[in-house]
């Protein structure tokens, strides 16, 4: 599955700061694509450079992509325009809260999730990760310290007095992997389309070329 990330939706909603916008665009790439990067999910993240200068701009950070649009061009126009070409878009889900975005990439085939419950499985899979890794970190280091002839006795005692943390660890890990699932649910009415939303593929190609809306990406300036 691969992900297209709609930027600023997700920057708006995540955060309700006044400062620079660079600065919180930058912040937010450095946080996500770290643990994109960690879980090893396919991604692209779009933003709008509608008043920028120059020509579009793509980059990569380690595994994940990350695309500024070209001037005059909105990155729900980007995405629609990409889903467009694919021949498999149903694996393919487009990450926003833009709820028209949303409803014209469905009708392209496209899976959608809104980005809080994207964000939760981001978390919790990191969280789960973390998890993981600081018990292997407890055992190998536990293995590399037990080296040497011990008695019965100061082995028993050594054993029980090994990691009081590690158990803790475990059962919060158990709990996460019987809780969270391995890929974001995906609300049944985001995977079929509704019938007052059935449009022809044409009508949908034809919209890409007129102006979207995007409510979200604005809310910030109020």
């Amino acid at each position: 599955m691969h992900y297209y990330v709609d930027g600023y939706n997700l920057l708006f909603r995540l955060t309700d700061s006044s400062g620079p916008l660079q600065q919180q665009r930058e912040a937010l790439l450095e946080d996500l694509t770290s643990k994109l990067n960690a879980l090893s999910v396919d991604c692209t993240i779009i933003f709008d450079a509608m008043h920028a200068e120059g020509p579009q701009a793509r980059h990569h950070l380690q595994d994940v992509e990350v695309v500024y649009t070209s001037p005059g061009e909105t990155a729900d126009r980007y995405i629609l325009e990409v889903l467009y070409d694919l021949s498999n878009p149903h694996r393919h889900t487009i990450v926003t809260s833009d709820r028209e975005l949303a409803r014209q990439a469905r009708q392209l085939g496209a899976k959608t999730l809104d980005v809080a419950p994207f964000m939760r499985w981001v978390n919790a899979r990191c969280q789960k990760l973390h998890l993981k890794v600081a018990i292997e970190k407890r055992k190998t280091k536990e293995a590399g310290g037990s080296s040497g002839p011990a008695s019965p006795v100061s082995g028993e005692t050594s054993s029980k007095s090994q990691d009081p943390y590690q158990s803790i660890f475990e059962e919060r890990l158990q709990k996460l992997e019987e809780r969270e699932p391995t890929t974001p649910i995906v609300p049944r009415a985001t995977i079929h389309e509704s019938k007052k939303d059935t449009k022809d593929l044409k009508d949908v190609k034809d919209s890409i070329d007129k102006e979207v809306t995007v409510d979200d990406q604005t809310r910030w300036l109020e």
